[in-house]
């Protein structure tokens, strides 16, 4: 799923703050993801997938 597209069912569905910047949000999910990748692609005994998933799962709770 595109990042664009599931920002947007998150706030369309309700489950996000009110105010939150769609364009903002999908910059930052691009921009974590991106950032996520090469950390576990350069160290992966830091960044395991596991941690990689947590910390995914705790930005997308916290819209």
């Amino acid at each position: 799923m595109q990042p664009i597209i599931l920002i947007r069912a998150l706030m369309d569905s309700g489950v996000t703050r009110n105010d939150h910047d769609e364009d903002i949000e999908v910059e930052r999910i691009y921009d974590l993801v991106d950032g996520l990748a090469i950390h576990a692609i350069q160290r992966p005994e830091l960044m395991p997938p596991e941690k990689v998933k947590a910390v995914l799962r705790h930005h997308l709770s916290s819209l």
